[in-house]
């Protein structure tokens, strides 16, 4: 396994803001590719992170402690939409229909097969989107909501820094050596280099899966930003 420094330092201020210029950069000249290069670079992403496996995953079972049958499910359930939004984007090509495919994917949990999915291709240009990593799936980057769009930058999960440093690491290079432009991805640390995301006026999209006081300090932000009381609009909550 690739010796990784566990002194994780939060990210600052200023890398904070330097992280989210690059990624404004990226995000017309990552627009500007050829739809089925970008697909292509999806793809080569999703080939770099199984090739990984064998290390991301004792990785997530010493830093979650979840089965090793969950986790690779989770990298599997990953490099899987990976690849099905590069096939949405190779479908917008030749037809800017929206159509439904039924997957059938078992191995995505140890639940059972996904539910159906819609493919679409969203024509959106956005500014950089903000996600937060998710603890209940510790393999997965979150990156998938909207890479196919624009840059995105990942708010690591405190309980999984390790992880999220590694796979980083292997986004960006397979990113970087597939062609896509400096500041498509990147992962910054600790909670006020998300606050400072979120609130950030050249991020676009804020996507996250966890806890609810995650989902209530969203809300707050979001609130303010609207000038509303969030202590009034959480009344009924």
């Amino acid at each position: 396994m690739t010796d990784i420094d566990t002194n994780f330092p939060e990210t600052s201020f200023l890398e904070v803001s330097d992280v989210v210029e690059r990624a404004v950069d990226a995000s017309p000249r990552w627009r500007a590719l050829d739809p089925s290069n970008r697909a292509e670079v999806l793809r080569a992403v999703a080939d770099r992170l199984d090739l990984a496996g064998a290390e991301l995953v004792p990785l997530a079972i010493s830093e979650s402690h979840l089965t090793e049958t969950r986790l690779r499910g989770e990298l599997f359930r990953t490099t899987f939409q990976l690849r099905f939004l590069a096939g949405v984007i190779d479908e917008a090509t030749t037809s800017r229909r929206a159509s439904t495919q039924q997957t059938r994917a078992g191995r995505w949990t140890e639940t059972g097969p996904a539910p159906s999915s819609r493919r679409s291709a969203s024509g959106r240009s956005l500014l950089p989107a903000t996600s937060r990593s998710p603890s209940v799936s510790p393999a997965a980057t979150q990156l998938l909501l909207w890479l196919p769009d624009c840059p995105v930058v990942l708010k690591a999960h405190p309980g999984h820094r390790q992880l999220s440093a590694r796979c980083g690491a292997i986004v960006c290079a397979a990113l970087r050596d597939a062609g896509a432009p400096d500041g498509t991805f990147a992962v910054v640390e600790g909670d006020k280099a998300g606050r400072e995301l979120v609130t950030h006026p050249d991020i676009s999209a804020v996507a996250f899966t966890g806890s609810a006081k995650v989902g209530r300090m969203l809300f707050d932000i979001a609130a303010d930003a609207l000038g509303r009381s969030p202590s009034t609009e959480s009344s009924g909550a």
